[in-house]
């Protein structure tokens, strides 16, 4: 996306708004069942919206009360089958990064801008063509750039049997190994971002937590974080693009990697 600077603010500020009422809920939560033994759930607080001026479009706050909903289950599913639980926590700025539109409050325009309510019509580059009816709007916002996904519902897929089928095994000295014999090396470019990344987090370490010099220098090293990261992405994407475009059936090893590693007799290669 591409906002004006005005947009920014307001984008930046229902992230934190978001963020807030996220962790409020949280400590709601925490404090209930502590002091009064209560478990709320989604519907008990959702019923607080309509008691809140938070000046927003409504189902983005709503998004938020089904996050830490959808956290609460994922740790309860933890608990019955067992794992290691992993209660919510409270979420910092590096943790909580987005916001989303659940159903409606968005609109796609035909030339190239996204309408959002409360914020204004945003002009934005589509690298991908949206197939399908869209779902939900997703917007990471952050003082170096703004982007934004949509989850849509695609129609049915006819099934086909598949002519072409290949094996892979994924390695840690390269990327992947198919069963054609060929090999796909591991990405190449984030190293050139090695140095970069140890000079960031160098001066990072340096000045002092919290003083504006030192967010200055966050910001940079999660640019160069990102761009290192965003390089590796793109190629992994191009690599399971041409497999995908290659072969009808792709099939991966089902491995137990938690097993694995308690083996002492594997030695997992860094």
């Amino acid at each position: 996306m591409y906002p004006t600077k005005t947009q920014i603010i307001i984008l930046l500020h229902w992230l934190n708004l978001c963020r807030y009422l996220y962790n409020e809920m949280l400590a709601d939560r925490k404090n209930a069942y502590n002091r009064c033994g209560i478990e709320l759930n989604y519907n008990q607080q959702a019923g607080q919206l309509k008691y809140m001026n938070l000046n927003r479009y409504s189902q983005v706050a709503q998004d938020v009360f089904c996050r830490l909903d959808t956290a609460f289950q994922n740790f309860f599913r933890r608990v019955k089958n067992g794992d290691t639980p992993g209660y919510p926590r409270f979420q910092c700025k590096s943790m909580y990064n987005s916001f989303t539109y659940p159903q409606s409050g968005f609109k796609v325009l035909d030339n190239g801008k996204l309408k959002l309510s409360k914020i204004g019509t945003i002009r934005m580059f589509v690298h991908q063509e949206i197939v399908g009816k869209i779902k939900t709007c997703t917007i990471l916002p952050t003082a170096i750039s703004d982007t934004l996904g949509f989850s849509v519902e695609i129609p049915s897929v006819k099934k086909v049997e598949p002519k072409t089928s290949i094996g892979i095994d994924l390695g840690t000295s390269t990327l992947a190994t198919p069963s054609d014999s060929t090999v796909i090396e591991n990405p190449e470019t984030p190293d050139k971002y090695d140095s970069k990344l140890r000079k960031a987090q160098k001066d990072l370490s340096q000045k002092k937590k919290e003083s504006n010099n030192g967010n200055k220098q966050k910001t940079v090293f999660k640019g160069v974080y990102r761009n290192a990261r965003n390089v590796r992405k793109d190629y992994i994407h191009k690599a399971s693009r041409i497999l995908a475009d290659t072969y009808d059936q792709i099939v991966f090893e089902d491995l137990q990697i938690k097993t694995m590693v308690k083996n002492h007799h594997v030695k997992m290669v860094a």
